[in-house]
C-alpha cells in the first residue's frame, strides 16, 4: 500500500506518489527519470518505510486511514468537554499553561535519559490538571495573544503537551507510528477550531508553509485558523518540537520574555549532540529533520550556516573544513521509538 510511505504516515498528509520524502531525492527521482534509469535507491527506500509502517501500525484499520483524506480520517479530541466555571480566561490560559508545563515535566521526565515515564503521568495529579486546562483552550481568542513571543511560546508548548496527552490518550506503547494518522488526527480545540500537531506546526509556526513534501498550503484560503499564525518563520522551532520519539529534540517548555535566549540554547545542545563531521568519509552527519526542513533554514547552505553559528569551537572548526572541501551531507534514519523510559 503506497499510501503508508514515510512522509505519509510519519508527519503529515501526504498521498501515494510521494516514495521520497527529501527535495534532493525528488530533484534526483525526475533526473532519472528522464533519463530513462530507475532510481532504485529511491524505490528501497520507499518499500523500506512502507513495511516499517505496515509493521508497526496497530491494526489495518488505522493503516488504512492514511489513503484517506485528512478530513476523513476522523479526529481524536483531547479535550472534549466544558471548561470548569472557575477556568482561566483570555491570556491567563497561556499563564496556566506555563504554570502547568513544569508539573507535567517534574512528575515524568528524566533529565538524565531524556525519557518520559507515560505511565506515571497517566496516574498523576499533574496530568488530571492537564486534562481539566485544555478544555480552558475552547476559551481562548487570537487577540489573547498579541505579539510574536507569546505566540511562538504557546504553540511550542501546546505542540509538546499535545502529542504527550495523545500518547497516553490513545495508550500508545512503543511508537506513534502505531497510530500512522497520529500527528493529523489528535488535536485540542482552541478557540472554536481544532488544532493537531500538523495544524500547529505547518500551519501556524511554519507559516502555513504546507508539508514539506507536498507544493501547497497547510490552511486553505479563509480558513479561520489562519488568525492564530505567527508573523515570521524561526526554524529554530524544529529543535524545540518534540514529537514524542527517540529522534526528537528532548523536551522542553519556553517563556515568552525569554523564548529568544532559550531557542539559541535548544539550538547550541541540538546541534553540539546531533552533527557530526566524518573526515573519512567526508560527511556532514545529521538528523533527517535538516533534510526534510532544510528549505526553512535556506536550503543544505542555510542547513551549514545554522549548525556553524550554533557549535562549540571544536565543532565549528571542523564544520568550516567541511564547508571548504565541501563535504556531502548525510542524514540519519529517523527513530519513531516512543521516548519513553
Amino acid at each position: 500500500m503506497c499510501a503508508v510511505v514515510w512522509w505519509t504516515f510519519s508527519k503529515g498528509d501526504e498521498t501515494c506518489d510521494e516514495l521520497v520524502h527529501s527535495r534532493q531525492e525528488r530533484e534526483t527521482r525526475e533526473s532519472n527519470r528522464s533519463g530513462g534509469i530507475v532510481a532504485f535507491e529511491d524505490i528501497k527506500k520507499g518499500l523500506k518505510a512502507a513495511a516499517d509502517v505496515t509493521r508497526t501500525a496497530r491494526n489495518p484499520v488505522e493503516l488504512l486511514k492514511m489513503a484517506l483524506p485528512a478530513e476523513l480520517r476522523g479526529r481524536h479530541l483531547l479535550n472534549d468537554g466544558e471548561p470548569a466555571q472557575d477556568a482561566p480566561r483570555g491570556a491567563e490560559v497561556a499563564v496556566a499553561l506555563r504554570a502547568l508545563r513544569n508539573r507535567l515535566k517534574g512528575d515524568a521526565y528524566v533529565v538524565e535519559s531524556g525519557g518520559v515515564d507515560y505511565a506515571k503521568l497517566a496516574g498523576s495529579q499533574a496530568f488530571e490538571e492537564l486534562e481539566q486546562m485544555s478544555r480552558a483552550l475552547k476559551l481562548l481568542r487570537p487577540e489573547d495573544l498579541p505579539t510574536h513571543e507569546e505566540r511562538l511560546a504557546f504553540w511550542i508548548n501546546l505542540y509538546n503537551v499535545q502529542v504527550i496527552h495523545g500518547v497516553i490518550a490513545l495508550g500508545i506503547e512503543k511508537s506513534v507510528r502505531e497510530i500512522p494518522s497520529f500527528f493529523s488526527t489528535v488535536g485540542y480545540q482552541v478557540g472554536e477550531d481544532f488544532f493537531s500537531p500538523d495544524a500547529i506546526e505547518h500551519g501556524l509556526l511554519r507559516r502555513n508553509a504546507g508539508h514539506p513534501s507536498r507544493n501547497k498550503a497547510f490552511f486553505k484560503e479563509g480558513d479561520p485558523r489562519l488568525a492564530w499564525m505567527l508573523d515570521k518563520l524561526d526554524p529554530r522551532i524544529h529543535v524545540s518540537l518534540v514529537c514524542v520519539s527517540q529522534g526528537c529534540p528532548p523536551i522542553s517548555f519556553y517563556d515568552a520574555d525569554r523564548i529568544e535566549d532559550q531557542l539559541t540554547m535548544a539550538a547550541e545542545g541540538f546541534v553540539n549532540t546531533g552533527v557530526e563531521v566524518d573526515e573519512e568519509a567526508k560527511e556532514i552527519v545529521t538528523s533527517s529533520i535538516f533534510d526534510w526542513y532544510g528549505g526553512d533554514f535556506g536550503g543544505e547552505e542555510g542547513v551549514l550556516d545554522f549548525f556553524i553559528a550554533h557549535a562549540d569551537p571544536g565543532l565549528k572548526e571542523e564544520l568550516e573544513v567541511a564547508r571548504t572541501e565541501r563535504y556531502a551531507m548525510r542524514f540519519l534514519p529517523y527513530d519513531w521509538s516512543l521516548n519513553s523510559l
